[in-house]
């Protein structure tokens, strides 16, 4: 698309030409009205429901389909928005064969209407609801709808929604108006654009595929996807879709590089006066030293003061600049590094005292020897807090001039790098006061970037530029700690970071937040030949030891992160937290937006109030033989709350690790295999109110209780154990009533003649010769109940409900084995009712 933003140097080709394939002009219909001048759409009830327009839409043929779209959703949305001033031949142009979409003219176009005093909340309101059916329009399209055509479409719609939500904001009213900017470029599909990225423009599939991901916006995505990458050839041959293996080192076998061809011998730090200064309670710093006569670089150990100026690196130890066995670096490195640092000599610095900054580098500050090394991590904060810059190196930069660039490409480069997407470099940045990256032809202040990358309000890089400052805060995630916030916008920044050693991550995620605790102790003797599990258990010992120290009230807790889905730790008093913070998808638990929203951790587990049931099951029909039905062996339970209402419980299909072991088990499964009846709960993420129709699904916890009450009787606490997790929904009330409707048959078939037979049958294991026949019979009668409970789903008419049970498309299968499992009393029965809040301290 012509209006789009591209990287510098980089043109339109004829790839990203969308054909015209539009068949005649737009009637002038309104837009919300068009949908109607064709058939197949003339019967849809529901314009706004995807689901519903996706069954009209697959009954066109696809080319009627993709003509009939592009001329409703592309030219009949701009026309609808841009009314007196649009023309359609300003968004066509010809080409040597063909027609296509032209959008070269969109921008001012908008910026045009955008100026228009009489814009109102009415009129954007009304092109809101437009952007919405064009969504949703987008949304049903079949697999086999042409990419290009959707993608044009869905570009366009979203430089338009940013045009609505600036206009909007220039008259001061609310920009609560659209769909979440990530819902156009979720209509991107990402594999054969990260291929694409890989092949063309020399990208890391793996750094790719999470570029795509970190980044919502089709504005985002489709520059991003033009920007070559500087990687040497085959630096990144071993790397898949999933995993960035060039990013990750093995201590056994990982060598420092050599700038240039040949060898050069390695200058070492004196380890003796790095750790003088460390048990001293000062940093060590490198002075690098030129020998003019020998072009060799000498380094001396000075102890960090108050007033000592000092540059410290944030590198990626896979661009070479590390050493595993030794504190040492070749002198071609070292050379590069004495050029890097005379670039932040100026005459005021001089006149300072120093001719020229000190240098931190983990790679000779930081001793190899654990026990020193401790020493140096315990500083780890403060030397990057402290230091006068922080410089970023990463090779996918160093190799690329800046000067010519546009501050959307130097912000796109910098979090799209190698660096970007590692675990220790966000510490760095975090708690930097400035930082400095690393370009071919010079440096700069990665603020000042920033700067310039917020004056680009225009429509066509709006949501890109949004989403560039949102990452920019990323890395300053101290911002959010008065706001309690700092929990969830870790994660947020966690999520598509990695680290080589994994007990490295709580040594991190303590800087991060600020916390006043040593997670490394000198009992751990963690080998560089260690194995993965050995590595997990010490991550898993020192993160025990984060969240223990959360005793004092910092981090604050959203109890919301119970309902975290992802591995916990086993030790007690804290297996309600999560093991690692890396790589979260869903964030949201880990979100606190009031203070009624908190828990508290305590030695014994974590403190909150919870809405609550406890449940229990009926009591066993037993002499059934046989297997349980299809739908009874799924991790679905059904809920009965009283005599008119019934919930279901989905256990979350997500299971990591879980303490409890019960990962592949229905929570009424679990419940008999415990012999607990009556010592299970539901803890739910709201109260659950019965007087509502219906509820849309929440999460859920099912714990264990360790004690009935707790000893501090005033507090009425319950000290429960973690069970497992899932969502629950309440039914409304037609299917609560077919619900009732089939237990009430069940309960029927129980006291019949028949069940007792299979009863007095069964007591020798199935052998008795009247089993087989008695249980055939038995079939044929349960068969006979179907049947009437299908005619009384027949007299439902509209009101039919499905709610998941699959009463719609093979529903006598689904009544039989739902009135199977209520003949079994394969069902949850609620001890106690809604909505009940209580005091618990969950372990």
């Amino acid at each position: 698309m012509d209006h789009l933003t591209r990287p510098f140097g980089i043109g339109l080709n004829e790839e990203d030409e969308i054909p015209c394939v539009s068949s005649n002009d737009y009637h002038g219909v309104p837009f919300l009205e068009y949908a109607k001048t064709n058939e197949a759409y003339q019967i849809v009830a529901n314009m706004t429901d995807a689901e519903a327009m996706a069954r009209y839409e697959f009954k066109l043929q696809i080319s009627e389909l993709e003509r009939f779209l592009q001329t409703w959703l592309f030219f009949g949305l701009l026309q609808e928005m841009l009314d007196d001033i649009f023309d359609q031949d300003d968004f066509v142009r010809a080409t040597h064969s063909k027609l296509v979409l032209s959008t070269k003219n969109l921008p001012e176009k908008l910026r045009q209407w955008m100026s228009d005093p009489n814009l109102d909340q009415k009129r954007l309101t009304h092109l809101h609801r437009c952007l919405q059916m064009t969504l949703v329009a987008l949304v049903a399209t079949p697999r086999v709808f042409d990419t290009k055509l959707k993608i044009g479409i869905a570009a366009t719609a979203e430089v338009i929604s940013a045009a609505l939500i600036l206009a909007a904001g220039s008259r001061d009213i609310d920009t609560i108006l659209l769909p979440p900017l990530g819902l156009w470029g979720d209509l991107d599909d990402p594999s054969p654009r990260v291929a694409e990225m890989e092949k063309r423009h020399g990208w890391c599939p793996a750094q790719a595929s999470l570029t795509l991901r970190k980044f919502s916006s089709l504005q985002a995505k489709i520059y991003l996807s033009k920007i070559t990458k500087p990687y040497k050839r085959g630096a990144h041959d071993a790397c898949s879709f999933e995993d960035c293996r060039a990013l990750q080192i093995d201590p056994l076998t990982y060598k420092s590089l050599h700038r240039h061809p040949g060898t050069c011998e390695d200058v070492e730090a004196n380890q003796v006066e790095v750790v003088t200064a460390l048990k001293d309670g000062k940093n060590a710093l490198l002075d690098l030293k030129l020998n003019q006569a020998s072009n060799r670089i000498s380094v001396t150990i000075e102890a960090a003061q108050p007033n000592s100026w000092y540059i410290a690196l944030s590198h990626v130890w896979a661009d070479g600049l590390g050493n595993t066995k030794e504190n040492s670096l070749p002198q071609c490195q070292l050379h590069h590094i004495y050029d890097l640092l005379t670039r932040f000599c100026t005459e005021e610095s001089i006149e300072g005292g120093q001719k020229r900054p000190y240098l931190w580098l983990d790679t000779l500050c930081c001793p190899v020897d654990p026990e020193d090394k401790r020493l140096a991590l315990a500083k780890l904060p403060e030397v990057y807090r402290e230091a006068s810059q922080v410089l970023v190196l990463d090779s996918s930069l160093t190799e690329i001039d800046y000067r010519h660039l546009q501050p959307i490409e130097v912000m796109s480069r910098v979090f799209s790098s190698g660096w970007i997407f590692r675990l220790w470099t966000l510490n760095e940045a975090n708690l930097a006061s400035k930082l400095w990256i690393q370009f071919r032809d010079g440096i700069i202040e990665l603020g000042q970037v920033l700067n310039g990358l917020s004056a680009m309000t225009e429509p066509e890089t709006y949501h890109f530029t949004s989403e560039l400052v949102s990452e920019y805060g990323k890395l300053r995630i101290e911002s959010f700690k008065q706001a309690g916030g700092e929990l969830w916008y870790l994660t947020e920044a966690l999520k598509y970071r990695s680290v080589s050693e994994i007990s490295d991550e709580p040594i991190c995620v303590k800087a991060l937040l600020r916390m006043e605790v040593d997670v490394v102790t000198g009992e751990e003797k963690l080998q560089p030949s260690a194995n993965h599990e050995d590595r997990v258990r010490v991550r898993d010992e020192r993160m025990a030891r984060l969240w223990e120290a959360s005793v004092q009230g910092h981090p604050k807790m959203p109890k919301t992160l119970i309902y975290h889905v992802g591995d916990r730790l086993t030790k007690p008093g804290v297996r309600w937290a999560p093991s690692t913070l890396l790589n979260i998808k869903n964030t949201v638990p880990f979100y606190r937006s009031t203070e009624t929203n908190l828990a508290f951790p305590s030695t014994n587990g974590l403190i909150l109030s919870s809405a609550a049931c406890s449940i229990s099951v009926p009591e066993r029909v037993d002499g059934i033989l046989g297997r349980p039905s299809a739908m009874a062996s799924t991790l679905r339970d059904f809920l009965k709350c009283d005599e008119h209402h019934w919930l279901t419980i989905f256990s979350t299909s997500e299971q990591k690790k879980y303490p409890s072991g019960c990962d592949h088990m229905a929570i009424y499964d679990i419940t008999i295999e415990a012999g607990r009846d009556g010592e299970f709960e539901i803890l739910t993420e709201h109260p659950v109110n019965l007087s509502q129709e219906a509820s849309a699904r929440m999460d859920c916890l099912l714990v264990a209780n360790a004690t009935k009450e707790s000893q501090t009787p005033e507090l009425r606490m319950r000290n429960v154990r973690f069970v497992r997790q899932g969502r629950i929904q309440k039914y409304d009330r037609t299917t609560c009533d077919f619900l009732n409707s089939v237990l009430g048959q069940a309960h029927a078939l129980q006291t019949d003649k028949i069940t007792q037979e299979i009863r007095e049958s069964s007591k020798n294991g199935g052998q008795d010769p009247q089993y087989l026949d008695t249980l055939k019979r038995l079939v044929e009668k349960v068969w006979s109940v179907v049947d009437q409970l299908e005619a009384g789903l027949d007299a439902m008419g509209k009101n039919l409900p499905d709610s998941g049970l699959g009463l719609v498309h093979e529903r006598r299968k689904s009544i039989f084995s739902l009135l199977s499992r209520f003949y079994r009393n394969r069902y949850l029965v609620n001890e106690r009712n809604f909505p009940v809040t209580q005091e618990y301290c969950l372990d």
